[in-house]
């Protein structure tokens, strides 16, 4: 119940961020630098392991226009999530975009929902305004 609380909340609170799925929101005039540099590392990671290959050695020289590679985003992490999206989405092109927004979604459910949890474990009551008698945290 909690988990579905956490994803619901979550898509409420980062809806602009998350929805549609199928774009990427402008910064501006212009796309933000990191969210074509994710997007693309999503791509690129995928692709590479999907592939048997090293995603952190290549030959490979297209990266998309005005990204700042000097900074890695380390997503190869994520490779589960964008792999399922892959297969779910039957190889739409537009696959690492679906998994970027997913990605958020997904990143801050875990975050509200383990939070939850830590704080149930630090016997804090459920709405976590205040802690039980067990547990000074002054």
């Amino acid at each position: 119940m909690v988990w579905i609380v956490s994803c619901l909340l979550t898509l409420v609170v980062m809806h602009s961020y998350i929805l549609p799925l199928n774009s990427v929101a402008p910064v501006g005039e212009m796309i933000a630098n990191d969210q074509s540099h994710m997007i693309w590392t999503l791509w690129f990671a995928n692709e590479s392991i999907s592939s048997g290959h090293n995603p952190f050695v290549t030959q490979s020289i297209y990266w998309p226009v005005g990204a700042n590679l000097s900074h890695h985003t380390l997503v190869s992490g994520y490779f589960p999530v964008t792999l399922a999206t892959k297969v779910i989405s039957r190889g739409d092109p537009l696959y690492p975009i679906y998994a970027y927004h997913l990605i958020i979604w997904l990143g801050f459910t875990m975050l509200l929902f383990f939070s939850f949890l830590w704080l149930r474990a630090l016997s804090f009551y459920p709405g976590g305004s205040r802690s039980s008698d067990r547990v000074c945290l002054r």
